[in-house]
C-alpha cells in the first residue's frame, strides 16, 4: 500500500529526527494519528470478522447437512411405518405412531434450530462487516480502502443456477437454466442472500417432513392451515413491499435522503410491532398453559426413578450371559450403558458362575427403563435374529420341539466328545514320547543338543583324520562312524532322519567323500533339521511327526503342550489363537462349541419355567412403563397442538410483519450506499443514486415480472416472485380443501413434489452463490491484509478466474 508506506516512512523519519535534534517539534501530525487509529480499528474489525466467519461457515455446513438429516429421518419414518403395519394390536399401533410423531417433532425442532443459528450467524457476520465499513470511512481516499468498500457494499455478482418445477401431468421434476442473474450490495448482500436461502431450505425441509410423515390428520390439517395463513400474509407483505419499491423508484435525488429516513422509521416501527407481538403471544394465557404442559411433559421424561426386578436364582448365570450377549452384539445400543450397570451388580464364584446376591437397583429415566425392558424381552423372546442370542421364553409347543432337538443334539455332542477324548489321548501319548526323545537329545539347549555335539564330533574327526598317519586313519574313521550311527538312530526315532544310500557311511564307509560333500552342501541331509521344535511341520517321521499329526488332528497349535479344558476354551471368548487352537474348523473347537450349545439348551429346557416367569413379569412391567410414557407423550402432543393453535392466532400478523421487515431491510440496504458514501445529494449527478434506482427497478421486476435494463444488458423475469408466492398459496389452499373433504392424497403428493422442487432450486442457487462468496471473500481477506499489514498498500492481483471489481463500475442487479 504505497500511500500507507509513505506515511509510515514519514512517521519513522520523524522519530529519528526527534532523537537527534531536541529543538525539532516532535508532535505527531494529525493525519498520522488518524492513520494509526484507522489501522487499529481495522485490526479489531478484522479479528471480529474472522470469528464471525467461522460461525457463519459452521451454520453453512449444518444447513448443507440438512439433506442428509432429512434422508435419515425418512429411513426412520419408513421403519416406523413398517412397525405400524406389522403391529398386532391398537396399542402397538398407537405406540409406533407416537414414536414416529416424536421423531418428526425432533427433526422439525432441529431444522428450526438451524434456521435460528443461520440467522444469528448472519447477524454477527453483518455486525462484523459494519465494523469494517465504519473503520474504512477514515481512510476513504485510499485506493485499497475504496476497493474494499466497493467489494463489501456495491460489487455486482452475476450468476446462473438451475430452477426446478414439478409437472403434475408427468409426475416429474423439470428444470430450466436461470442465466444472467445478479446480486448487488456487494459481499454483504451476497452473504445475506446465501443465509436467507439456507434458512428457506431448512424451512422447506420442515414443511416437506410435516407433509410426508404426519400420521395425525388433524395435526396435518392444522399445519397446512397455518401455512395457508402464513402464505396469505406473505402475499400481502410482498404487495406492500412492491408498492414501497415503486415509490422509491420515483423518488428524486434531492428527496432521496428523506425517503431513506422514512423507510428507516417504518422499519423501526414494524420491528417494534413484531417484538411486541412476540411478547403478546408469549404472555397469552393459552400459550402459557401449553408451555407449562410442555415443560411438565419434558420434566416427566427426564425425571429419574428407581428401577429393579427379581431374577429367579436358577437362571441368574444364564441371565448374566444373555445381558452380555446383548451388549456385545450391540443390538440395543440405547440400553447398553444400563445393561452394563445391571451386570456390574453380579458376582462371580470360583467356577466363574454369576449371581446377583443383592439384586440390582438403578436410578434412570422412564425411557431408559423402557429401553432396558425392551432389550431383555426381545432377547428372551428370540427377536434378535442374526445374533447368537437364543430364545429363552418358550411356549409348550416350542418346549416340546426343543426337547426333541436336545435329544438329537445329545447324540452329536457325545460322538464329538468321544472323538475329542480319543484324539486328546493320542496327542498326549505322542507328546510324551516326543518330549522324552527331545529332552534326551537336549534339544532345548543351543550348544549342548545332540546335533550341535555331533557337529563338534565331526570337526574333531576331520582334524584328527587329516593329521593322522595313513595307517591310523581307518581306526579314526571307524570310531567316528560308531558315534554317528548312535546319533542317526536317535534322530530316526525323534524325527525320522534317514540317510540316502549314496551317502550312507554307516552301511558303506567308502562313501565318506559323498557324505562330506552332502554335509558341506546341506547339513540337514546328514544331521537332520535344526531347531526341531519350531519346525515340526517339516519333519518326515519319528515321534515328532506323530506329535505333529496328533496336534493337527485335534486342532492344537504345536506350541500347545497341555490339554485345553472347556473352561479355558469358554473364557477365550472366541480368541482361539490365544489358547493354542488353530482355526474354528477343528475337532476341539467343534466339540466344545457343541458342548456349549448342548449344555445351554439342556439348562434352558430345565429352567424354561423360570424364563417364562421372568418374561411375563418384565412384559407386565413394560406395559406399566409404556402406559406412563404414552400419557407423557399425549401431554406433550397436546401441548404442541395447543401452542400451534395459539401460533395460528398470531401467525398471519407475525408472517406479515416478518415479510415487511425483510422487504424494508432490502430497500434500506439498497439506499444505504447512496446515503453513506455520497452525502452531497444536491449536486444532481450521483452515480450511486443512479445505481440504487436501477437496482430498485430490478427488485420491482423480480417481484412482479417483466424486463429491466441492467447496465448495457436487459434481464427478463418471466414470472415474478409475487406470482410464484400466489401459486404456492393456491397449492396449499387446495390441499387444505382436500384435507377437509377427506381425500387429499393427490393434492398432498403434488405439494410434496413442489416443495422438493423448491428445495432443489434454492440449493442450486445457494451453491452457485457460494462459489462467488468464496472468491469475493478471498479478495476481501487480501485487501484487509494490505490495509492492516506493514509491507504494502497494494495486494497481489487475484489469480486467473477470480473476480475483481472494476474501478468505478457499478452495475445494478437483482
Amino acid at each position: 500500500m504505497r500511500k500507507w508506506t509513505y506515511l509510515v516512512a514519514a512517521l519513522l523519519m520523524g522519530g529519528v529526527s526527534t532523537s537527534l535534534t531536541s529543538c525539532i517539534d516532535n508532535d505527531e501530525p494529525a493525519g498520522i494519528t488518524d492513520l494509526r487509529g484507522a489501522k487499529a480499528e481495522l485490526l479489531r474489525a478484522k479479528a471480529q470478522v474472522e470469528l464471525a466467519e467461522a460461525e457463519y461457515r459452521k451454520a453453512q455446513i449444518a444447513i448443507e447437512n440438512a439433506k442428509a438429516a432429512y434422508l435419515d429421518e425418512k429411513v426412520k419414518q419408513e421403519q416406523f411405518e413398517t412397525a405400524i403395519q406389522e403391529a398386532k394390536s391398537q396399542k402397538d399401533i398407537a405406540y409406533w405412531q407416537q414414536e414416529a410423531q416424536k421423531s418428526l417433532e425432533k427433526f422439525n425442532a432441529e431444522m428450526y434450530a438451524l434456521q435460528q443459528a443461520t440467522a444469528q450467524a448472519e447477524l454477527e457476520y453483518q455486525r462484523a462487516m459494519a465494523a469494517i465499513e465504519l473503520a474504512l470511512t477514515t481512510v476513504k481516499d485510499d485506493v485499497v480502502a475504496n476497493e474494499l468498500y466497493v467489494l463489501l457494499t456495491q460489487k455486482v455478482f452475476n450468476y446462473s443456477y438451475t430452477k426446478y418445477t414439478y409437472n403434475p401431468t408427468t409426475g416429474q421434476l423439470e428444470n430450466t437454466a436461470q442465466d444472467g442473474k445478479y446480486i448487488t450490495g456487494g459481499l454483504n448482500q451476497l452473504a445475506t442472500k446465501i443465509s436467507n436461502l439456507n434458512s428457506e431450505i431448512a424451512g422447506l425441509q420442515r414443511q416437506k417432513a410435516l407433509l410426508e410423515f404426519q400420521y395425525d390428520p388433524e395435526s396435518l390439517k392444522l399445519a397446512v392451515s397455518n401455512t395457508v395463513t402464513t402464505k396469505r400474509a406473505e402475499v400481502t407483505a410482498k404487495e406492500e413491499t412492491l408498492a414501497e419499491l415503486k415509490l422509491v423508484a420515483e423518488t428524486p435525488l434531492e428527496e432521496f435522503e428523506n425517503k431513506y429516513k422514512e423507510i428507516d422509521q417504518k422499519l423501526d416501527k414494524i420491528t417494534a410491532q413484531k417484538d411486541e407481538l412476540e411478547i403478546k403471544k408469549t404472555n397469552d394465557e393459552e400459550y402459557q398453559a401449553a408451555k407449562l404442559k410442555e415443560q411438565e411433559a419434558a420434566a416427566e421424561r427426564t425425571a429419574k426413578g428407581q428401577f429393579s426386578f427379581d431374577i429367579p436364582t436358577a437362571i441368574q448365570d444364564p441371565f448374566y450371559t444373555m445381558v452380555q450377549e446383548i451388549i456385545t452384539n450391540n443390538v440395543a445400543s440405547n440400553a447398553n450403558a444400563n445393561l452394563t450397570a445391571i451386570n456390574n451388580a453380579a458376582v462371580a464364584n470360583t467356577n466363574n458362575e454369576y449371581s446377583y446376591p443383592n439384586g440390582f437397583n438403578l436410578e434412570i429415566t422412564l425411557q431408559n427403563q423402557i429401553d432396558v425392558l425392551d432389550a431383555l424381552i426381545k432377547a428372551m423372546e428370540g427377536e434378535y435374529i442374526g445374533s447368537y442370542i437364543t430364545k429363552k421364553a418358550l411356549t409348550a409347543e416350542e418346549l416340546k420341539e426343543k426337547e426333541a432337538d436336545l435329544a438329537a443334539e445329545k447324540i452329536i455332542f457325545e460322538d464329538l466328545q468321544t472323538k475329542r477324548t480319543a484324539a486328546e489321548k493320542t496327542w498326549s501319548e505322542a507328546l510324551a514320547k516326543y518330549e522324552d526323545l527331545y529332552n534326551k537329545g537336549k534339544y532345548a539347549s543351543t550348544s549342548l543338543n545332540a546335533r550341535a555335539q555331533m557337529i563338534e564330533t565331526y570337526n574333531k574327526f576331520t582334524s584328527d583324520y587329516n593329521s593322522a598317519e595313513l595307517a591310523d586313519q581307518p581306526g579314526i574313521l571307524d570310531n567316528f562312524i560308531k558315534e554317528y550311527k548312535d546319533y542317526v538312530e536317535a534322530r530316526t526315532l525323534l524325527d525320522g532322519l534317514k540317510l540316502d544310500a549314496s551317502i550312507d557311511i554307516i552301511a558303506d564307509k567308502t562313501k565318506l567323500s559323498a557324505w562330506v560333500n552332502a554335509y558341506n552342501n546341506n547339513q540337514a541331509t546328514v544331521l537332520g533339521i535344526d531347531d526341531i521344535d519350531n519346525n515340526l511341520s517339516r519333519v518326515t517321521g519319528g515321534a515328532a511327526k506323530a506329535f505333529y499329526d496328533a496336534a493337527v488332528a485335534l486342532g492344537y497349535e504345536t506350541t500347545r503342550r497341555t490339554i485345553i479344558s472347556y473352561e479355558e476354551w469358554e473364557n477365550a471368548n472366541g480368541n482361539l489363537n490365544s489358547i493354542g487352537i488353530t482355526t474354528t474348523s477343528t475337532l476341539v473347537n467343534e466339540a466344545f462349541t457343541k458342548e456349549k450349545e448342548y449344555t445351554e439348551n439342556a439348562l434352558l429346557v430345565a429352567n424354561v419355567a423360570d424364563w417364562n416367569k421372568l418374561d411375563e413379569a418384565l412384559t407386565a412391567l413394560m406395559e406399566v412403563k409404556e402406559t406412563s410414557m404414552t400419557a407423557i407423550n399425549a401431554k406433550a402432543a397436546e401441548a404442541q397442538r395447543d401452542m400451534a393453535k395459539v401460533n395460528e392466532k398470531y401467525q398471519a400478523e407475525t408472517a406479515k410483519l416478518q415479510a415487511q421487515v425483510q422487504g424494508l431491510t432490502d430497500i434500506k440496504t439498497t439506499m444505504e450506499n447512496v446515503i453513506k458514501r455520497d452525502p452531497n445529494l444536491e449536486t444532481g449527478h450521483n452515480s450511486s443514486y443512479e445505481t440504487a434506482i436501477q437496482n430498485i427497478k430490478n427488485q420491482i421486476a423480480s417481484i412482479e415480472g417483466g424486463s429491466v435494463t441492467i447496465g448495457s444488458s436487459s434481464v427478463t423475469y418471466n414470472k415474478g416472485s409475487l406470482a410464484e408466492l400466489k401459486e404456492e398459496l393456491k397449492l396449499y389452499e387446495e390441499l387444505l380443501a382436500a384435507i377437509e373433504a377427506g381425500t387429499f392424497e393427490e393434492e398432498e403428493t403434488t405439494t410434496i413434489k413442489t416443495v422438493q422442487a423448491s428445495i432443489d432450486s434454492k440449493t442450486s442457487q445457494r451453491d452457485a452463490l457460494n462459489v462467488l462468496f468464496e472468491v469475493a471473500n478471498k479478495r476481501k481477506a487480501q485487501l484487509l491484509e494490505a490495509l492492516t499489514g506493514e509491507s504494502s498498500s497494494t495486494p497481489e492481483t487475484p489469480a486467473e478466474g477470480e473476480e475483481t471489481p472494476a474501478e468505478g463500475e457499478e452495475t445494478p442487479a437483482e
